[in-house]
């Protein structure tokens, strides 16, 4: 299968010059990075601060300042109060919803810290604005260079620059290098563990194989949602290798180790209560105007409470709940008006229908990589049916933008033919300027207008089950 996939994207047409595919492939890449160039540079200009603060984007960015100066630790003292308070957000003169956790030697963070660790080395280099927009910007140009990288192993450059074009610029991913949001940083953990694993059907080397499950370990600690995903490849990775202990034993040690590495500081903040930054002991500072943490001289009860939200919850909604919540939020994860896939990333959903009709020609590389995007999106639909795609202050779904790349790295799994590819990337890219063109060209808006829709995108089902339905009603 892959032969026939690496003869099609090597072979030249007898009527064609080289000279003239030659010109026809750099102009392909040159296109892309001029679009690329295009989307980039606006939010490397972004000024965060010019949005309101919602969703967690005061938990990252404190966590950030926190790491980047001072104790580069995940506690909290006044001091990073105070640098926040520098910071001169509007609405944000303390850091309101704040999670944290007490542990011995004081108070620390409640959140996961990958994507504010990730931050820290921009913030602390360029200073807060513009180290995190740097961030922003170097996350997503990572993950449109990495998928440009593994579609260009599968398919000429003019159906590789196309299909990473019609996937990353004609969809809300990029509008995600705006906000102080984890998203980018997550969806590039996801390309790197499918990419690793598609790396190692490619060419059987074990360190490909080992790339992926370490990467798979980190991921499941910064998102437990993640476990489903990765699980049926990372199944496959180890069979594929079973008569090699030795290969075995280092691909599970490779995943034990950078998944007990991640889970350390969650461990270390809690004094051993736990290992997961949304279980034990949590507290969340006060939403009103002025409200105080303790390290600040809050008051518990006035200033921050401890908050009752933890992960089992999601458990308690598996075996509760309506079933016509879930039938229902089927019908809206997919082509819902503000939170479906067909609006958040349009050639992830072609994607995923052509891959279904491919089920009899799939061998056992495919039938993993679609066996774990479809447990994740069931895991949301069955566990949280009313707040599947990440909350109120969302663009499009946030929660499947994390895993968007394991589904572009299933188109190249799967045996799709470049000529079925392009026409699919062509036709995401009509649907994505005609659904949320509103959206795709201020960007920079996006998070404070997220419910701006426009005549065709009304079209599609209003989600009313939602917990935030309201939000987006205007």
């Amino acid at each position: 299968m892959l032969e026939a996939a690496d003869a099609e994207r090597t072979s030249v047409p007898s009527d064609d010059r080289p000279t003239s595919i030659h010109v026809r492939h750099w102009a392909s890449w040159l296109a892309l990075f001029l679009v690329v160039a295009a989307v980039a540079f606006p939010a490397l200009r972004h000024d965060f601060r010019d949005n309101p603060p919602v969703g967690d984007q005061i938990a990252h960015t404190f966590l950030a300042l926190s790491i980047a100066y001072d104790s580069h630790t995940l506690n909290f003292d006044r001091r990073d109060s105070q640098r926040f308070a520098a910071l001169g957000w509007p609405g944000a003169s303390t850091p309101r919803a704040l999670f944290f956790q007490r542990y011995s030697d004081g108070w620390a963070a409640s959140k996961p810290y990958a994507y504010p660790l990730f931050l820290a080395p921009f913030v602390a280099a360029l200073g807060p604005a513009p180290g995190i927009a740097a961030g922003n910007v170097a996350l997503l140009l990572l993950l449109i260079g990495g998928s440009a990288f593994l579609a260009s192993r599968r398919h000429d450059p003019v159906t590789a620059a196309l299909l990473v074009g019609a996937f990353y610029l004609a969809s809300l991913i990029s509008a995600y290098a705006y906000p102080v949001h984890t998203e980018l940083f997550v969806a590039l953990v996801a390309l790197m563990a499918y990419g690793g694993a598609y790396m190692y059907r490619c060419t059987g080397r074990l360190w490909w194989a080992l790339f992926a499950i370490a990467t798979m370990g980190i991921g499941v600690a910064e998102k437990a949602a993640f476990a489903p995903l990765f699980a049926p490849l990372a199944v496959v990775l180890l069979l594929d290798r079973r008569r090699d202990l030795r290969a075995v034993a280092l691909l599970l040690g490779a995943g034990a180790v950078t998944l007990a590495v991640a889970l350390t500081p969650y461990f270390v903040y809690s004094d051993g209560a736990t290992v997961m930054p949304y279980t034990g002991e949590r507290y969340q500072v006060s939403v009103k105007e002025n409200a105080r943490p303790p390290w600040d001289g809050g008051v518990e009860g006035v200033d921050y409470a401890l908050t009752d939200y933890d992960e089992s919850g999601a458990i308690r909604n598996v075996v509760s709940g309506r079933v016509a919540d879930r039938l229902e939020s089927t019908i809206y994860y997919f082509v819902g008006r503000h939170t479906g896939v067909l609006v958040t990333i349009p050639l992830a959903l072609l994607l995923l229908v052509a891959t279904l009709f491919t089920l009899r020609r799939a061998d056992r590389w495919v039938v993993a990589a679609l066996a774990g995007v479809v447990a994740y999106i069931a895991f949301y639909i069955v566990a949280f049916p009313t707040n599947y795609y990440g909350g109120g202050q969302s663009v499009g779904s946030r929660y499947f933008v994390q895993a968007a790349p394991a589904f572009f790295a299933l188109a190249l799994f799967a045996p799709l033919s470049a000529r079925l590819l392009r026409g699919l990337s062509a036709a995401a890219i009509l649907l994505a300027l005609g659904l949320t063109h509103q959206h795709l060209f201020q960007q920079d808006r996006a998070f404070v207008e997220f419910n701006r829709t426009n005549s065709l995108q009304r079209l599609l089902p209003f989600e009313a089950n939602l917990d935030y339905a309201d939000y987006y009603i205007r």
